[in-house]
This record gives structure tokens, C-alpha cells and sequence, in this order.
């Protein structure tokens, strides 16, 4: 009967070494392809936030580019909304002072003097918040009409005229005022004599 021993035994077998320099390479590949992975990642997450910051700026510029053209087309507007306001005072002293050279230049000799007292008191005194539309002129007595936005103004004028030459001593009997274009403008009708309306009235 034949036995065999055994005479390689397991404390004489080589341990392995879970320090071996094979084993420390591959962790190390492994933990650098992890890194290789994650920095990828960062990369392509900066590089979106980057994609999306410049998105963000473009929308910010072109809001401030609308903001600019707004503020500029305001100032334009309020610019335009001066002058206009400017080119009416213009037109308003323009037809005043055209309105008195017509009625200088188209009265008779035998009135001109009076005619050119009246007109020279009124271009004296003149208001450039209070413009006239019509006057009447009969026997030495005047009736005015005319318009104004600052209805406040017509004392300080009416007392004007009365330290002129021709207003001077004279009171005015008729004192009238209408709202006009929804009130914002107020017409007045001021006369130096009674009106024609009134006169036919009386015995």
C-alpha cells in the first residue's frame, strides 16, 4: 500500500503581496481615470455655465442697448414737446403782433393817432401768457377779447394797462370769461364801455 506525504506545506507557500508594485499601478490608473473623468466633467460644466454667462450678458446688453434708445427717444420727445410748446408761444406773439399792425395800418388818418396810442399800450403791456383774438374800437372805447391757459395772469395785465396813457383813468364795465377746449383754455371779453346788447336795451 503505497501513502504519499505531503512535504509542501502551506506555511512554505509565497504569500501574495497586495502591496506589488502591479497592484499599485493599477489603483493608480484607476484613480487617474477617475480624475481624467471628473476633470472632464468640470470641464464641460464650465464650459456650459461660460455658454450660458455669455447668454446672459448678450440678453443684458441688448436690454441696456433698448434702455439707451428709450431714454434717448424720451429726451428727443421732450426736446420736441419744448419747442412745440416754444413754437406756439412764438405763433401766439406773432399773430398779437401781426393783429396790431393790421388794425395801425387799416384805420383811417382822422383815428390813426388813437388807433396807435391803443396799439402801443397793449404791445407795451403785453403778456405772453394772455393773447388777444379781437378788439373793437368805437368812439374812444375799447372791448377786448382774447385767450389765456393761466387765468391768474389777467389781473396783473388788466393792471398793467390802467398805468398805460389810453387806459389810464378808465375802469372796464364788462368783465366776461368762457371755458374753452374743455378747460384749458378760459376766453375773456373785457370792454371799457356797455355792450351794444346792452345799450339797445336801455330806454
Amino acid at each position: 500500500m503505497k501513502q504519499r506525504i505531503n512535504l509542501y506545506l502551506d506555511d512554505l507557500r509565497p504569500i501574495k503581496d497586495p502591496l506589488s508594485l502591479t497592484n499599485i499601478v493599477a489603483s493608480w490608473l484607476v484613480v487617474l481615470i477617475i480624475c481624467i473623468g471628473y476633470t472632464g466633467a468640470l470641464f464641460y460644466v464650465n464650459a456650459d455655465t461660460k455658454k450660458t454667462l455669455t447668454h446672459i450678458k448678450q440678453k443684458v446688453d441688448q436690454q441696456n442697448a433698448s434702455i439707451n434708445e428709450l431714454q434717448a427717444a424720451l429726451s428727443v420727445k421732450q426736446d420736441k414737446n419744448f419747442l412745440s410748446q416754444q413754437l406756439n408761444k412764438l405763433n401766439k406773439e406773432h399773430q398779437h403782433k401781426k393783429m396790431v399792425f393790421e388794425y395801425i395800418a387799416g384805420r383811417n388818418k382822422d383815428n390813426k393817432t388813437s388807433y396807435a396810442d391803443v396799439m402801443s399800450d397793449l404791445a407795451e403791456y403785453h403778456h405772453n401768457d394772455i393773447w388777444l383774438t379781437e378788439f373793437q374800437f368805437v368812439n374812444h372805447e375799447i372791448e377786448l377779447k382774447g385767450l389765456t391757459q393761466v387765468p391768474s395772469k389777467l389781473p396783473h395785465w388788466f393792471d398793467g394797462l390802467k398805468r398805460s396813457s389810453f387806459f389810464s383813468g378808465k375802469s372796464f364795465s364788462i368783465i366776461e370769461f368762457t371755458n374753452e377746449n374743455e378747460g384749458e383754455q378760459v376766453e375773456f371779453r373785457v370792454a371799457t364801455r356797455i355792450s351794444a346788447e346792452v345799450e339797445g336795451d336801455q330806454p
